[in-house]
């Protein structure tokens, strides 16, 4: 049987893992971003799916800055307009839904 000092080990070794796979993940997207000014929406799904288990935007956005040489502004500018881009995109499947659409704004 694993030991409870075992298990907070393993546990560690985990979060270890998950922290420098974050970090390897923003690197990359951080030199993406810093060629195109820009965001695909693959980039945009794994930032979503790092937002919904538990990345904290506020410090994903300091580590971006980082990679990128750019202020907080200007990375939210740039997430900005992938939203609303991408709003544009959805809006036409409402309308052919006939659902009312709410913009992002």
């Amino acid at each position: 049987m694993i030991s409870e000092e075992q298990i907070e080990l393993l546990v560690e070794r985990l979060i270890d893992r998950v922290e420098k796979a974050n970090s390897l993940y923003l690197q990359h997207l951080g030199k993406s971003i810093k060629q195109t000014r820009n965001l695909t929406p693959s980039e945009a799904h794994k930032l979503a799916q790092t937002l919904k288990y538990g990345g904290k935007y506020e410090e994903i956005i300091k580590e971006m800055s980082k990679y990128t040489n750019l202020d907080v502004e200007e990375l939210d500018k740039i997430f900005y307009n992938y939203a609303k881009k991408d709003q544009l995109f959805y809006e036409k499947f409402y309308k052919y839904k006939d659902i009312p659409f709410i913009p992002f704004d």
